[in-house]
């Protein structure tokens, strides 16, 4: 190795903020032949860095990926943050192969990251979640019991310190998978972690609300346990009853109803598309993101086709037309959660007009239209109190329990 080089590439980092991507990781390439235990882990998570100037080159982009998953690789075992570089640096790899449409790498590179944080004692911790992303990548797959049991594996491992969306994610694919009553002691038990507000003058009954909610439709699901799932909800309705008569200035999350309309939904989700499904009840960054895109894709389709159909027909509108439109729904509320900006003025008229076109079924059809028009006017509820509309949420779900008798 040329000493004037590794002088160069030295003096040169002494400054970094006045150096470019590129000139990081010339210095960092040399640096890494003459001191592996100091830069090996800086290459590979600046190449991670500079790959996305290559974003428009995704082949070019791969070249620095795979470089950089090389020095991660060859940094030394007993390294303490060689764990997490690797997984990092997977991750960004990971995307990019679902960009380019080679799903059998991308999960490849996903198992990997899941192998790794198994061997850490305690985990991870932090952004870097092997097992979590593994787990949606098997969901997506169709692949629902791993992927249920993946997840709580990675719910094991972090204990009490788990966010509600890894826990919200196993209930999806427990419910997915069909295991309803370790799907009922999930849902139990966020809400029983709804009920631990943060700080001490933090109001969690909205959020108990849902939590609540969420728990007695998966009673339902289960069979048999009809009762219990009165009692929640009867508990459920309540709470909003108290809300209303406060008039209380706190809200509901974007978070806690599109998570609730997404597990309700994914049953006729999967049913309706083929191949890769979304793992719906997961968050949004770890899908991957030829499923993002085809889900967003195929939201817009559905969105164009329901808005060229007639408003009104004297036949009244059909079964498929409601379930099609509460589809849409569901997923323009699993998208817009993420950015919340005018969350409630987006949805509240696709709400609005799902209610409407399940009136008309259930005025021409009543036998066809009482299951829709409560599932409705249900979902229109839990909108409402994302905005604290309490005393119309009430009503609605009021009159969605007279509906459904």
């Amino acid at each position: 190795m040329d000493n004037d080089a590794i002088v160069r590439a030295r003096v040169a980092l002494l400054d970094v903020r006045r150096m470019s991507l590129a000139q990081q990781v010339a210095a960092h390439r040399i640096l890494a032949e003459v001191s592996p235990a100091v830069h090996l882990p800086k290459l590979a998570r600046t190449l991670a860095t500079f790959s996305y100037e290559a974003r428009h080159l995704p082949e070019a982009r791969l070249v620095l990926l795979d470089e950089a998953v090389a020095a991660a690789e060859a940094v030394a075992a007993d390294d303490p943050h060689r764990s997490r570089t690797l997984v990092s640096v997977l991750d960004t790899r990971q995307r990019l192969l679902f960009e380019m449409g080679r799903r059998p790498a991308g999960l490849a590179d996903r198992s990997r990251m899941a192998a790794i944080e198994r061997a850490v004692p305690g985990g991870l911790g932090g952004w870097e979640r092997g097992l979590e992303t593994w787990a949606a990548g098997l969901a997506e797959e169709r692949r629902h019991t791993e992927a249920a049991d993946v997840y709580a594996e990675a719910v094991r491992a972090d204990g009490t310190a788990t966010r509600d969306g890894s826990r919200t994610a196993l209930h999806a694919q427990l419910t997915a998978a069909g295991r309803h009553d370790e799907a009922v002691a999930v849902a139990a038990e966020l809400v029983d972690r709804a009920r631990k507000p943060s700080a001490p003058d933090q109001d969690m009954r909205p959020h108990v609300f849902h939590a609540l909610f969420h728990l007695a439709r998966t009673l339902e699901r289960c069979g048999g346990r009809d009762a219990e799932a009165g009692r929640v909800r009867s508990e459920a309705e309540a709470l909003l009853d108290a809300l209303a008569a406060e008039d209380a200035r706190t809200r509901a999350s974007e978070s806690d109803l599109a998570r609730f309309l997404a597990v309700d939904a994914a049953a006729a989700e999967h049913a309706a598309e083929a191949g890769p499904v979304p793992p719906l009840g997961t968050e949004l960054h770890r899908w991957s993101a030829d499923v993002r895109q085809r889900y967003e894709e195929r939201t817009a389709e559905l969105g164009r086709a329901l808005d060229d159909l007639p408003s009104e027909d004297a036949a009244g509108p059909t079964v498929e037309l409601v379930a099609l439109h509460r589809r849409r729904a569901v997923r323009q509320a699993v998208l817009e959660a993420e950015h919340r900006y005018r969350f409630q003025e987006r949805l509240q008229p696709l709400f609005d007009r799902g209610v409407a076109l399940a009136r008309a079924l259930h005025a021409h059809r009543p036998g066809q239209g009482t299951g829709p028009l409560a599932t409705a006017l249900t979902d229109r509820a839990l909108l409402r109190t994302v905005d604290g509309q309490y005393a119309a949420a009430l009503a609605d779900l009021r009159e969605a329990r007279t509906v459904a008798g």
